[in-house]
């Protein structure tokens, strides 16, 4: 019974992941038919945030997990992922007309998704059901912290269902 409440769990911070995932990918599509000046308005802002929160996230959430039970190459590894995505949103940030900074976001993004996929096999490993459950409630707080509740998981909530309209679509 154990085993099974931390695969639940598990797939709990998987799902949490990947709706985050899904609305950084919307945004960016978003972003990308959108003209370069434009890109200064609410959707460049929303991402920027989205990232935010999330990063600070993980920085409470997972990564102290992630240093006490997994090899310093799979944390440096996650790290680097996350400096990756911050410096990619910041280059963007300063630049958003030059298109290549929206690519370059994306590419940085889907690597930290690959990464996120491997911390959470690893928590899951190593951690219990108590522990994982209180590393996604940590990432949840700091995430509502710096995002704020309302809004942002409106915006998010709507990506799950979109994602979860295709899957049963396919």
């Amino acid at each position: 019974m154990p085993q099974i409440l931390e695969c639940v769990v598990s797939e709990v911070l998987n799902a949490m992941f990947e709706e985050r995932h899904e609305f950084f990918s919307s945004a960016l599509d978003e972003l990308a038919c959108l003209p370069a000046p434009a890109r200064h308005d609410e959707c460049l802002e929303e991402l920027a945030r989205a990232l935010g929160g999330h990063l600070r996230s993980v920085e409470h959430g997972t990564n102290p997990a992630l240093r006490r039970v997994a090899p310093r190459a799979q944390v440096a590894d996650a790290m680097h992922g996350y400096s990756a995505v911050s410096a990619s949103l910041a280059r963007l940030l300063a630049r958003p007309a030059e298109g290549k900074r929206l690519s370059e976001l994306r590419t940085a993004i889907d690597e930290m998704r690959i990464q996120e996929g491997l911390v959470v096999r690893t928590l899951s490993l190593h951690l219990g059901e108590t522990a994982l459950l209180m590393v996604e409630l940590q990432m949840e707080e700091r995430f509502d912290e710096y995002v704020g509740v309302i809004g942002i998981h409106g915006v998010l909530s709507g990506a799950v269902i979109l994602a979860e309209s295709r899957r049963l679509a396919a």
